[in-house]
């Protein structure tokens, strides 16, 4: 667990994107404590709250993953749309999230072409 809260952080603009992400992790290792679901705003403050609904374990995975893809997909489409300003972004991190095809014959060609095209100055 130590290490996971190195490498997550909070969005400044999305304040439940962490949160979310979290429960759901929780909840696919087993760790079903909590008791309610709460919704903050940009200031910090419970906008809505309600009993938390526990999925199983296979849910909360299955659902992880979709958070992942969902955020690789747009990540990627911005990086057609806006090149510079991921290459500007990737630049300062350690990391770049990339969703591969592992049933796709080319698939580590396809992932070494979105690493040029951030690497590209």
């Amino acid at each position: 667990m130590r290490m996971l809260g190195k490498s997550l952080d909070s969005a400044k603009h999305a304040p439940n994107a962490l949160h979310e992400a979290f429960s759901v992790y929780r909840a696919a290792v087993g760790d079903n404590k909590g008791q309610w679901f709460c919704c903050f705003n940009q200031e910090g403050e419970i906008v809505h709250r309600e009993k938390v609904i526990h999925p199983t374990k296979e849910e909360a995975a299955r659902d992880l993953l979709t958070i992942a893809h969902d955020a690789c997909s747009l990540l990627s489409m911005l990086l057609e749309k806006e090149p510079e300003l991921c290459r500007m972004i990737a630049a300062t991190r350690p990391s770049w999230p990339v969703m591969v095809d592992l049933t796709e014959k080319d698939w580590q060609r396809d992932a070494a072409e979105i690493v040029e095209k951030l690497a590209a100055c």
